[in-house]
């Protein structure tokens, strides 16, 4: 009984781990992609202004 509960801990610690490094890498392209936000704007609004000055 005792083996089993070390193997089940041992899973659940895996596990733990896993789901620990795949938090943060959701976390990070997250990150990303709220700072890559801005810079589109930016580029849009000046693709946008370019234009109202040719015409």
């Amino acid at each position: 009984m005792e083996y089993y509960a070390v193997i089940k801990k041992d899973e659940f610690m895996s596990f733990a781990g896993t789901w620990m490094k795949l938090e943060t890498i959701i976390l990070s392209k997250l990150t990303q992609a709220e700072n890559q936000t801005p810079h589109v704007l930016t580029h849009k609004w000046e693709l946008n202004n370019e234009n109202t000055w040719t015409q």
